[in-house]
């Protein structure tokens, strides 16, 4: 198989699992609305223009986003997704654009944007690097790119629960912070503001915390071998059993970046 191949393989599981999640992800998406309200706090109040919702998702921030810009693009990868954002309003309806596509080939010219905002998303791009520099081409002099992306550090909890099963690796590879920092430079983008913060979600249970990562649409981020056939019970019971317990529950971590990013005048 190809290295195309095995993009277009990724690509194509990560459509499927995000629209399979559309119905549910904003009853059980509790993290990424936690750091949205943080990020949306973090748009100054010289908005305007034209804004790009990049992995807009089931359009959980197109209402607070077309109350800041005069006309939102909704992107996402999955057509499901963008389907679920509620367009009866009069407001959204008259400044809100859907747009089904794939990040890593942004499908807009030079320029285009006043705005880039994006949370909970830019750690799918198959490459970060291209991505910012794609961003940058994208948005006009002077306009900002507000981010958070998950960082190395999330889903430890998972990671270390499989470690007493077997050596494979369950989980993706986040980015660093200190590569996070040296993609935004090599993208010529001026970083305005920094934060990073670990975010938690709590569980009475350890399976609820492991299948919670399925209900977000995020499954294939962790490698299980949960799927019928492909997992015996005293393997699951070994998993559960090693699934770290803190002070009030079974905790499943979120190491988020938060950024406001400038195209310099």
């Amino acid at each position: 198989m190809t290295l195309v191949n095995k993009e277009q393989h990724s690509k194509i599981a990560t459509q499927r699992k995000f629209s399979q999640a559309a119905l549910k992800y904003q009853e059980h998406a509790c993290v990424q609305s936690r750091s949205a309200k943080i990020l949306l706090d973090h748009i100054s109040d010289d908005y305007f223009g034209r804004c790009l919702d990049l992995g807009a998702g089931p359009g959980v921030n197109t209402l607070a986003l077309s109350h800041k810009y005069s006309q939102v693009i909704s992107l996402d990868l999955s057509l499901s997704m963008l389907e679920k954002i509620n367009t009866n309003d009069q407001l959204l309806e008259s400044k809100t654009l859907k747009v089904c596509a794939d990040m890593d080939y942004l499908p807009f010219k030079d320029n285009s944007f006043d705005a880039v905002f994006s949370n909970f998303a830019t750690q799918w791009s198959q490459d970060l690097p291209k991505l910012l520099k794609d961003i940058y081409r994208i948005i006009k002099p002077g306009a900002k790119f507000y981010l958070t992306i998950v960082c190395d550090g999330t889903l430890i909890e998972i990671a270390k629960a499989w470690q007493a099963v077997d050596k494979e690796k369950h989980i993706n590879d986040f980015v660093s912070p200190s590569d996070l920092k040296k993609y935004i430079t090599q993208a010529n983008l001026d970083v305005k503001n920094y934060e990073l913060n670990c975010h938690k979600d709590h569980f009475l249970d350890p399976l609820s915390a492991i299948k919670s990562i399925k209900q977000i649409g995020a499954s294939n981020m962790v490698q299980t071998k949960m799927k019928k056939g492909l997992m015996g019970k005293s393997s699951l019971k070994t998993l559960l059993n090693a699934y770290p317990k803190s002070d009030i529950g079974f905790d499943v971590s979120y190491q988020v970046a938060y950024l406001t990013l400038e195209k310099s005048q």
